[in-house]
């Protein structure tokens, strides 16, 4: 099936993704893949997922071995999620995402942009009962507008985190 295009293709650093390198700073999203109609590109420890359309559990389930990969990589992982495109999933992958989030203690961050009001209360609503129920998540995942808001925060708390090793 023919991954419908979403008029912006960009890796993580902002550089076009069909770029090799960007001058200024070198490789760009070096590993990139569609995983169903989302796109997925690495870039060292950060991880841009673009979903279009709802995600599916299997897709869900495959983008977090890649998220998982780059755990194991690199000792930490800043997850920026592009949420322009997409809808709420099904209830069992939804599950699926809060027993992974709730298993994860080196997300450095979880950053979303550009979702809906309803894919932010969902979340909301997630993220108290979780609380409730003395399951709190390990981190709790911030909300901007734009990919450029997104970026500017991993920047931030990349100066503000200690080193991994």
């Amino acid at each position: 099936m023919a991954v419908p295009p979403t008029g912006d293709d960009r890796g993580p650093r902002g550089a076009s993704v069909d770029r090799r390198c960007d001058r200024r700073r070198g490789p760009v999203a070096r590993d990139r893949k569609i995983i169903g109609t989302h796109r997925v590109h690495v870039d060292g420890d950060v991880v841009l997922t673009r979903y279009i359309g709802v995600p599916e559990h299997e897709h869900v389930i495959e983008i977090h071995r890649r998220l998982d990969r780059v755990l194991a990589e690199h000792g930490r992982l800043f997850v920026i999620n592009d949420m322009r495109h997409t809808g709420i999933p099904s209830t069992e992958t939804r599950r699926w995402i809060a027993e992974w989030a709730r298993r994860q203690h080196t997300v450095a961050a979880l950053i979303n942009f550009g979702a809906s009001l309803p894919i932010r209360m969902a979340q909301g609503l997630l993220m108290r009962a979780s609380s409730l129920l003395g399951r709190p998540f390990p981190v709790v995942p911030i909300n901007c507008t734009t990919e450029a808001e997104a970026l500017a925060i991993v920047d931030d708390l990349r100066r503000k985190l200690p080193a991994v090793k």
